[in-house]
């Protein structure tokens, strides 16, 4: 396997004269070249820096829809091809490209506290749609709907970012996840079978990334 240094250490070399670069490659991992955060080795994606990410604040604040499935996809695609252009020039770009969308998961039942509001505003919406459900109805409504609007904005992200830089890898960040950061002995640490179960419904997400 290949290791690849993704921490913006340029400012090391700026303000103090540490130059990491040079360190990082004597063990053979792979770094951008002047210690930068985007570059030909790696270039990551934030929620601000690829289209228009849906999601809620903290504060309540509904940004570019709020949920996915009551985004404009559209949109969100259009500028995500400028904002990839833009950032990865060189159409040969062979390196890694990682999405780092944080926010809310794909999975209803992985977005517990504190991004539980997701469930909530979604059934909210379902509701608008449909008044005369009983709540079990809405709730099942909210999650097809929640369900279809993130597979959507996640796999047509990608499956742009593929097509407009075929040559590079990529995936989402912290995609595939265990959720096992907290525990007192070994077996705490392990993935879950009800998380494996859970991450196994996002073979659609696996299937279409190059990044493993």
């Amino acid at each position: 396997f290949e290791v690849y240094w993704n921490v913006p250490t340029q400012q090391c070399l700026r303000n103090y004269g540490h130059d990491f670069t040079r360190n990082l490659k004597t063990y053979g991992i792979l770094v951008n070249n002047g210690d930068k955060f985007q570059g030909e080795q790696i270039t990551i994606f934030y929620e601000s820096q690829l289209g228009f990410y849906p999601s809620i604040l903290k504060n309540g604040t509904w940004v570019n829809g709020g949920l996915p499935q009551a985004a404009n996809i559209s949109k969100h695609l259009q500028r995500a091809a400028e904002d990839l252009q833009n950032t990865i020039k060189n159409e040969s770009f062979n390196g890694i490209g990682v999405i780092d969308w944080e926010a809310w998961r794909p999975s209803w039942n992985f977005n517990w506290i504190p991004l539980d509001i997701y469930r909530e505003k979604s059934k909210e919406f379902a509701r608008k749609q449909s008044s005369t459900l009983n709540d079990k109805e809405i709730e099942e409504l909210a999650k097809h709907q929640w369900g279809n609007g993130a597979r959507s904005y996640m796999l047509e992200t990608l499956e742009l970012s593929k097509k407009l830089r075929p040559s590079a890898n990529w995936g989402y960040y912290l995609f595939p996840d265990c959720y096992n950061y907290v525990g007192k002995k070994p077996a705490d640490f392990e993935c879950s079978e009800k998380v494996k179960i859970e991450n196994d419904k996002l073979s659609w997400l696996w299937n279409s990334s190059t990044v493993s």
